[in-house]
């Protein structure tokens, strides 16, 4: 869609409406903050990831891709949202999704539970421009990537 506000609002739209679910109870969608609960920061790299939809639109901030920590099994671990933008970083929860296109394409079918799909509501994050990341908490160790991707809100 060539409008990422007008495509922000529309999947909004639809997932309150029930027209479009990403695959859990849209009751349960929106993401909340993780901080308190997660260890962050975590050491960097060591995620293989993909990012569909980074996009801002009425009342949310829209993340859905996938990822998973290298040489662990997808699902033992959670994938939660970063963002981050100077000094500020914010932490949010994720719905884990399977994903067997990854695990086609990677030949392994240990990473079909890398889907992940975040909903944030606009309030949570003050004004300003974000990179975006993405954190595995894992068995042991966090692993976590910065995935080039930025989001204004």
């Amino acid at each position: 869609y060539p409008f990422q506000d007008k495509a922000g609002d529309i999947l909004s739209d639809s997932i309150r409406l029930g027209v479009y679910s990403p695959g859990v109870d849209a009751s349960v969608v929106e993401a909340r903050p993780a901080d308190g609960y997660v260890d962050f920061p975590p050491r960097p790299g060591g995620v293989k990831f993909g990012m569909e939809t980074v996009a801002t639109g009425g009342k949310h901030l829209v993340v859905d891709g996938w990822a998973f920590a290298q040489g662990a099994r997808a699902g033992e671990g959670r994938a939660y949202v970063v963002l981050v933008s100077g000094s500020k970083t914010y932490v949010f929860t994720t719905i884990s999704r399977q994903r067997p296109d990854v695990s086609a394409h990677f030949k392994d079918e240990r990473v079909g539970g890398s889907g992940f799909f975040c909903l944030i509501p606009r309030p949570l994050v003050p004004t300003g421009e974000y990179s975006v990341g993405v954190l595995i908490e894992g068995r042991g160790a966090n692993a976590f990537a910065l995935t080039g991707r930025r989001i204004n809100n």
